[in-house]
């Protein structure tokens, strides 16, 4: 069968083909994949101003419908928002820095309002907080009973002792603990109906609510 002659929609190049492919409109595979020829092809990229230098550059179609293409690079966004979204035009905007006075030192700072600074640096809030909140200051202050000696019994056989017979197991979160605990925070009663073991995080947590610890730990002695 004689083929037919065709001229490629893409290069213009004269092609032969069968009766049965007249339909064939390019005559390579390289000449049917160009963009231009492609189903999904809307047309390439577009010509737009950058918002902030006036650089024309191209961009993709679907960045466009997307509003995304309005700067020419990363550089001019950045610029951009440094005017329109700092200072006084941000959302977070609080009003500004403030002169504070250093309640440790007596210095005058400046903060921003937003942040609740009270001291002019981290020292001076470390000196103002133990001075404030330490010793007979502090919430947890019992009269310095934490600076009272042990019974002549609480030696270091006794608190082995203790710790094997509750297997190094903490009596409330369960997990491997050494720490010899009052349970009626008398150290001079060091008793084993009085002294059971806590992990290092739970012993913390017994310095406060003393009654509800000490009502609890009686019962798990039980």
């Amino acid at each position: 069968m004689p083929k037919i002659k065709k001229n490629c929609l893409c290069c213009g190049k004269e092609f032969e083909v069968y009766p049965s492919k007249s339909d064939h409109k390019f005559c390579s595979k390289k000449c049917s994949r160009t963009k231009a020829h492609h189903p999904n092809w809307r047309g390439g990229k577009v010509e737009r101003k950058c918002k902030l230098c006036g650089k024309v550059f191209f961009a993709d179609r679907g960045e466009i419908k997307k509003g995304h293409a309005i700067f020419c690079s990363k550089k001019c966004v950045g610029q951009w928002k440094s005017i329109h979204y700092s200072g006084e035009n941000s959302w977070r905007w609080k009003g500004g820095e403030i002169t504070k006075i250093c309640p440790q030192c007596g210095g005058k700072f400046q903060t921003a309002r937003a942040v609740n600074n009270t001291c002019c640096s981290n020292r001076c809030a470390g000196k103002h907080k133990k001075g404030r909140y330490a010793g007979k200051n502090s919430q947890f202050w019992r009269g310095g009973l934490s600076f009272e000696p042990y019974d002549p019994g609480f030696t270091r056989a006794f608190k082995k002792r203790i710790r094997r017979r509750d297997s190094y197991t903490c009596a409330i979160c369960g997990k491997l603990a050494r720490n010899v605990h009052h349970i009626d925070y008398d150290k001079k009663n060091s008793t084993p109906e009085n002294c059971i073991i806590l992990c290092n995080s739970c012993h913390s947590i017994t310095n406060t609510k003393r009654a509800f610890w000490q009502r609890t730990l009686e019962a798990r002695m039980i």
